[in-house]
C-alpha cells in the first residue's frame, strides 16, 4: 500500500504540474500578440458563413491573436452556442481574444464615416462649393435643390413655408452651421437633409413664443441673425448690434446694412463703393425699408440667440474701430455716430 502511495503521489503532482503549465501556455497564447500597439487599428472581414475555425484562422493571419488552437478552446470553453456576424470590424493586435470575439459575436461592425464643416455665415453658394470640393455633393445638384426644394422637404419642415418667392435661394440661411458626420458615399438631398434637421432641432415653441413677443417671424428672426453675423465678427457685439438694428426697425429707419449690400451685389468686395450703394436689389438695405427678403448666410445659434434676445439699448448706430481689434464704436445720434468715424479713421 505504501509503494502504491509512493508512486501515485509523484503521479499526481507530474499531472499538477502538466495542467498547470498548461493552463500558463494558454493564458500566454490568449494574450494580445502586440499589448502596446494600441494605435494600431486595422479593418477585419467576417466571410458571410464562416465558421469559428475559419475566423480563428483568419485572425492568426491578420497576426490579431497568437494561436488558432488556443481561441477556438476558449470558445469552445466560455460560449454554448456562438454566431459570428459577417461584416467589417475595425480591431487591434493590442485587444485580448475575448474582447475580438464579443464585438464580432454582438455585431459591432464597423462603418466608414466622413466628417464635413458648415462655417457659421456661410453661404449656400459657399456651402455648395465647399461641399462639392471636398467631395460630398455635386454643387449644381446641390445649388439646385436649395433654389428650389421639393414640395415634401416644405412639408417635413414647416419653417419654410414662410420664406417668400423672392428670395435668391429658399434654404438661405436654413442650412444650420455645424459639423456634421455621415456614413459611405452622400448626395446633396441627403447633405440638404441633415443640416435642415440640424436648424429644426434648434427651434423650440419657446424660441416661436419670443420671436412673436418681439413682432418677427422665424424667418424674420433668421434673415437678421444672418445680417448680424455677416456685419460684425465678435460675437462679444452681437447682442448689441442686434439692439441697433432693432432700434432702427422699430422707429422706421432704414438698416442701411453694408453686408446686405455685398449680398446683393453677389460679389464680396473689399469696401463698398457710394455707387453699390444705389444697387437695384430688394437686399438693398440702403434703399429699402425694413429687412431684405431673406436670409444672406446661414447664422448659428448664437446669432439667432442675439436677435431674440437683444440687449437693450438707445443706440442707433455702430463703425468698426479701425484698430485690429474686429470691435465697433456704438452711438445713439448721428452727430455721435459721425464723431465715431473720425475716431475710426485716426486709428488706421
Amino acid at each position: 500500500m505504501k509503494t502504491s502511495l509512493k508512486i501515485v503521489l509523484p503521479a499526481i503532482v507530474v499531472i499538477l504540474i502538466v495542467v498547470a503549465a498548461g493552463f500558463y501556455i494558454l493564458n500566454e497564447l490568449l494574450e494580445p500578440p502586440a499589448p502596446a500597439a494600441e494605435d494600431e487599428e486595422v479593418i477585419f472581414t467576417v466571410p458571410e458563413g464562416a465558421s469559428v475555425a475559419d475566423v480563428a484562422a483568419i485572425l492568426k493571419e491578420e497576426k490579431l491573436i497568437r494561436s488558432e488552437l488556443a481561441l477556438r478552446f476558449m470558445i469552445w470553453k466560455e460560449y454554448d452556442d456562438i454566431s459570428l456576424i459577417a461584416g467589417d470590424y475595425k480591431l487591434s493586435p493590442s485587444m485580448p481574444p475575448d474582447e475580438i470575439i464579443n464585438r464580432i459575436k454582438s455585431g459591432d461592425v464597423f462603418i466608414e464615416t466622413r466628417k464635413f464643416v458648415i462655417p457659421e455665415g456661410s453661404t449656400v453658394e459657399q456651402i455648395a462649393a465647399r461641399l462639392a470640393r471636398e467631395g460630398f455633393v455635386d454643387e449644381e445638384e446641390f445649388l439646385r435643390l436649395a433654389q428650389e426644394p421639393p414640395s415634401d422637404l416644405k412639408e417635413k419642415y414647416s419653417f419654410l413655408k414662410e420664406v417668400p418667392g423672392e428670395v435668391y435661394y429658399a434654404l438661405e440661411g436654413y442650412l444650420f452651421p455645424a459639423t456634421y458626420e455621415v456614413e459611405g458615399a452622400t448626395d446633396a438631398a441627403e447633405v440638404i437633409n441633415l443640416m435642415l434637421q440640424r436648424f429644426q432641432v434648434f427651434l423650440s415653441e419657446e424660441k416661436y413664443r419670443r420671436a412673436e413677443e418681439k413682432g418677427f417671424s422665424m424667418h424674420e428672426v433668421v434673415t437678421l441673425a444672418s445680417i448680424i453675423k455677416r456685419e460684425v465678427a465678435s460675437p462679444r457685439e452681437w447682442e448689441k448690434v442686434a439692439s441697433v438694428f432693432h432700434n432702427r426697425l422699430d422707429t422706421g429707419m432704414l438698416l442701411e446694412s453694408c453686408a446686405t449690400v455685398q449680398y446683393a451685389l453677389e460679389e464680396h468686395k473689399e469696401r463698398l463703393l457710394y455707387s453699390d450703394l444705389e444697387v437695384e436689389s430688394p437686399y438693398n438695405t440702403y434703399r429699402n425699408p425694413g429687412l431684405p427678403p431673406g436670409p444672406i448666410s446661414s447664422p448659428g445659434e448664437a446669432s439667432l440667440e442675439a436677435v431674440l434676445y437683444p440687449k437693450e439699448t438707445d443706440y442707433f448706430y455702430f463703425v468698426s474701430k479701425q484698430d485690429g481689434s474686429g470691435e465697433h464704436y456704438f452711438a445713439q445720434t448721428l452727430a455721435e455716430h459721425n464723431a465715431n468715424i473720425e475716431k475710426a479713421r485716426g486709428n488706421q
